[in-house]
């Protein structure tokens, strides 16, 4: 799937009008990045710190192991700082993509298969509050063949008369894309 030529609409040669895609840390990729950024260097700089060092009792192996656990704690902490910038696209994995139409929603999963549209009903958009520790607030369920998301714009709102809370994860959605998502609310 080319990002630069999102899929299209089944039913209509129409652009989206918004289009979200959600992602996830893909772990096995940062298992392996942390892996080789943690073997690596220690291999490499265990010679140089038992040379740098000449303490009687230090073997290569002491240092190596050492350094493993040195960099145990720090190269994970910094791929997750990396990785969790945008356009690194490596470690993450997608859950599925979002595109708002004219005639209805679309959701897709990370391979672009189609989960459900409300055009065909196997997609519902309503109105639900999310509830949190901290209060309730409004949200739009999107309910799939792949699941239901909780979906709320940056700021939170007020909870919506008269439903009950949802608890759950959520995700959160430009207003815009908040405000097209409404418009499809059962």
């Amino acid at each position: 799937m080319n990002p630069a030529n999102p899929p299209v609409s089944s039913r209509s040669s129409a652009p989206a009008l918004a289009t979200e895609t959600f992602t996830d840390t893909n772990w096995s990729r940062f298992l392996q990045v942390s892996a080789v950024g943690i073997l690596i260097p220690a291999v490499i700089l265990a010679p140089v710190l038992l040379w740098a060092l000449p303490f009687p009792e230090m073997t290569l192996w002491r240092s190596f192991v050492g350094l493993v656990k040195i960099f145990f704690f720090l190269v994970p902490i910094a791929v997750i700082v990396h990785g969790g910038r945008p356009g690194v696209e490596y470690l993450k994995r997608t859950i599925c993509r979002i595109e708002v139409f004219e005639h209805g929603v679309e959701v897709r999963d990370g391979q672009g298969a189609l989960l459900g549209e409300t055009a065909d009903g196997s997609a519902r958009v309503s109105r639900a509050n999310l509830g949190t520790n901290r209060g309730m607030y409004g949200a739009v369920s999107l309910a799939h063949r792949g699941g239901k998301m909780l979906l709320t714009p940056p700021q939170f709102l007020g909870a919506y008369p008269g439903l009950p809370a949802t608890h759950g994860t959520w995700r959160v959605v430009p207003e815009a894309t908040y405000q097209l998502l409404l418009r499809f609310a059962a």
